[in-house]
């Protein structure tokens, strides 16, 4: 390929004759000094200049369209899974007669799912690329809701809960890394957590009207979660049906080739190097190492762990503490998603003009939720807890998007795709964790302990957040 001298040239990685592109990388601005830090060139050739990836856009090329509502898509799904918890707790203990302990399990067995999602992401994509991801995530959501909808014992209702940890650990990974490999990414990153808003706060309201008003048992929404799951596998196989091992190893073999034949050369993937070994030697195991990705993982556990925990709990906790009526905690549930979504989709796009980085933006919106939980937990009113339960959800909505961009500033723009994915997982565990401490502490001190515990992970993240590097610049791009 060509150098202009002094220019910059724009080389289209599409132009390539590779089979197939793999389009969840990242494009990046390659120069001889991040191929210095890769190869490990002591010094670097006079005279060379920088030299453009194209990125791809979310219309480019244009079956990214398709690929972007396929991930819009499976987050409506992922968000009706989360918040689901919540709208069936207080039917599944009188069906099945057991504890808030018991009924916690239901929380925890994800974790294990999440845990190998998180192990084998890139020995996935190596192997079977995006496609895979979709068919093997896709098929662990409709086993196991088609099995939910038989109401089958309890012991099988918490096993087959592992396989949606696997199912949505894979898929949040997979996307959220898509999503930030796009041109332009801050909009979609915002537009991506409010669809799973979007579905987080329809499920509450369709389940307790079904219920409650329908006569439906418990057990019948999962009829159309797998009916949706179903939608979302055979859309997602059929969009990223191009994308395969073969062609993740190409985009790697490209990402890392030398646009200079003055420059050392990258390590490549051979047929007879394994890919998995390659990609966590050189991607997962760098980002365990980086303290930005640490720090960013355990926000976002004890975030993520917070958001679900509020939704799960919410309408117990509204109907043992606050006295209200099924039909009316329910709809509080359905209003904390409502302002998680909207806080995303609207906060998302003014949050860059009023803050100068996404850092200083996490910290106010962080404390704002401070203000409204405190409000929520101690006004004991039933109306004045569904409003500030709402603007607490306001105020949580755009702290993830805030998160993955910040991340994404803050690292080379090899290491993204990895630290994205990772983090995702890491937060999508925490969805698990938390919620499943406050149903083992209820067990003992009662339902009112949801508010201290959430407390405690808010102020949690917060101190985790100060110690995250700035933004270069305050960039939000």
């Amino acid at each position: 390929m060509a150098i202009q001298d002094p220019d910059v040239e724009i080389i289209s990685l599409h132009e390539r004759q590779s089979p197939a592109g793999y389009s969840g990388g990242l494009s990046h601005r390659v120069n001889h000094s991040t191929l210095r830090e890769s190869a490990g060139a002591a010094t670097e050739p006079p005279g060379q200049h920088d030299v453009l990836d194209e990125t791809q856009r979310w219309d480019l090329p244009r079956v990214n369209i398709l690929r972007v509502f396929a991930t819009f898509w499976c987050f409506l799904l992922l968000g009706a899974n989360d918040s689901l918890y919540g709208a069936i707790i207080p039917y599944l203990e009188t069906y099945y007669n057991i504890a808030y302990i018991k009924v916690s399990l239901l929380f925890i067995s994800p974790v294990s799912g999440f845990i190998v999602s998180t192990l084998c992401n890139h020995s996935i994509h190596s192997h079977f690329g995006q496609r895979g991801i979709a068919l093997i995530a896709g098929s662990c959501h409709v086993v196991a809701y088609i099995v939910a909808s038989l109401h089958p014992p309890f012991p099988a209702l918490v096993v087959v809960y592992i396989l949606v940890g696997l199912g949505s650990g894979a898929k949040q990974a997979a996307w959220n890394s898509f999503i930030s490999g796009l041109c332009n990414s801050s909009e979609l990153l915002g537009l991506l957590p409010g669809f799973y808003g979007t579905g987080a706060t329809i499920a509450p309201a369709l389940t307790t009207f079904a219920v409650t008003r329908r006569g439906w048992s418990w057990y019948m929404i999962y009829y159309i979660l797998a009916g949706m799951a179903g939608l979302d596998m055979v859309f997602s196989l059929s969009v990223f049906a191009t994308q395969n091992g073969h062609a993740y190893r190409e985009r790697i073999a490209d990402t890392n080739s030398q646009p200079s034949v003055n420059a050392q050369p990258l390590p490549a993937i051979s047929a007879r190097q394994p890919a998995a070994n390659f990609l966590t030697r050189s991607r997962t195991f760098q980002c365990l190492r980086n303290h930005v990705v640490l720090l960013c993982s355990i926000h976002l556990l004890s975030y993520v762990g917070c958001e679900v925990a509020l939704g799960g709990w919410i309408v117990t906790f509204m109907r043992r503490i606050r006295h209200g009526g099924d039909f009316q905690s329910g709809m509080v549930s359905s209003g904390l998603w409502a302002g998680i979504t909207v806080g995303r989709m609207v906060l998302g796009f003014v949050t860059g003009r009023v803050f100068k980085s996404p850092k200083w933006a996490v910290m106010f919106y962080l404390s704002a939720a401070v203000a409204m939980h405190l409000c929520f937990w101690l006004i004991p009113n039933f109306m004045a807890s569904a409003i500030f339960a709402a603007f607490l959800g306001f105020f949580l909505g755009p702290i993830f998007p805030c998160v993955i961009l910040c991340l994404s500033n803050l690292l080379p723009s090899r290491m993204r795709v990895s630290a994205v994915g990772i983090c995702s997982a890491v937060g999508a565990s925490g969805a698990s964790i938390i919620p499943f401490m406050v149903g083992a502490i209820a067990q003992a001190k009662g339902v009112a302990v949801l508010q201290p515990i959430v407390l405690a992970f808010l102020i949690l993240c917060f101190i985790i957040w100060c110690f995250v590097p700035n933004s270069p610049k305050g960039l939000w791009k």
